[in-house]
């Protein structure tokens, strides 16, 4: 699963309050530490998007084999990652995945990891796992914007069907561009621009960049850029990228966020503390599409949603 949680803003199980004065959170030790993704079995998001605060997680009792990508180019704080290729003869059956060795193994099911509490935010929040898939979010609305900026955050899961473990996470303000759009093509570097905090404190801007999303398995670059206001994409990745296929509505993701991670017996679970913000992409000769009526005289839209 590039884990495919929940945004929500609102659920079912467990409970929020106003919070307990209990003093800040101190993370002045706090280091950027995502999970490789080859020992990623959950993520816990904090996510302040344009609307709302939410928050939500799932831990699994193993590494899904389609979650892995395949790391084909580094430049800088750049990656180019493939999607694994797994195949498997015969097919898995129901309930199975392919491995990446070719064997099928039982599809990695979601964990009740007891009661996860978060604190820190400007609600005291407590949450139980939701069946059937054990999904943790946050019971009603939280406030908006959930926390403060620069604020010490800590998640605590008591364990269940698994070790308790402790993550900690820091108040990201919101992520904002005057960059309409982003220009990428072949030879040059893609140029990101964003409005620089303050104080950019444990945060860093992660960066996705997708251009053939609608093409079968996409390939994609990630960066994680300090919080300056401005980075660039090496042209070497976007070559690379763009030689990988190109469909419709390329897209670009920055991330403001913290990144906590901690190791238990299943494998590395990750929190998230983080303000999205989703830019197009425009691309030179490359028209995105729905229906045909999107598309320049004479041209048609095709399967992967581009024009032709």
């Amino acid at each position: 699963m590039r884990l495919a949680l929940l945004f929500v803003a609102a659920g079912c199980g467990g409970e929020t309050a106003p919070s307990a004065d209990a003093g800040p959170i101190d993370v002045s030790d706090l280091e950027y530490r995502p999970c490789d993704p080859a020992a990623r079995v959950g993520t816990f998001r904090i996510d302040l998007a344009a609307e709302y605060t939410g928050v939500s997680g799932t831990v699994a009792e193993g590494v899904v084999p389609q979650d892995v990508p395949v790391l084909a180019d580094e430049v800088g704080e750049c990656r180019l990652w493939d999607p694994p290729s797994l195949f498997c003869d015969p097919a898995c059956e129901p309930g199975q995945t392919c491995d990446a060795d070719g064997t099928c193994i039982p599809y990695p099911a979601n964990l009740d990891v007891g009661t996860v509490t978060v604190a820190g935010l400007l609600v005291s929040l407590r949450m139980t796992p939701l069946p059937p898939a054990n999904l943790y979010t946050n019971p009603d609305p939280l406030p908006h914007p959930g926390f403060e900026p620069g604020a010490g955050i800590e998640l605590v899961a008591t364990g269940g069907d698994a070790e308790p473990f402790t993550l900690h996470g820091w108040g990201v303000s919101a992520l904002a561009s005057a960059q309409g759009e982003v220009a990428a093509d072949r030879g040059a570097a893609t140029a990101l621009a964003w409005d620089a905090p303050a104080d950019p404190g444990h945060a860093r801007v992660h960066v996705s960049l997708e251009v053939n999303r609608h093409g079968g398995p996409a390939a994609r670059i990630e960066c994680d850029a300090d919080d300056t206001g401005a980075f660039e994409i090496p042209s070497a990745l976007v070559d690379a990228l763009f030689d990988r296929g190109l469909s419709g509505f390329p897209r670009i993701v920055l991330r403001r966020r913290s990144a906590d991670s901690t190791s238990i017996a299943q494998g590395c679970v990750e929190l998230d503390v983080g303000a999205p913000l989703d830019l197009p992409v425009a691309i030179p000769g490359l028209d995105s599409c729905t229906v045909d009526d999107d598309c320049p005289a004479g041209e048609t839209c095709q399967p992967d949603l581009t024009c032709s």
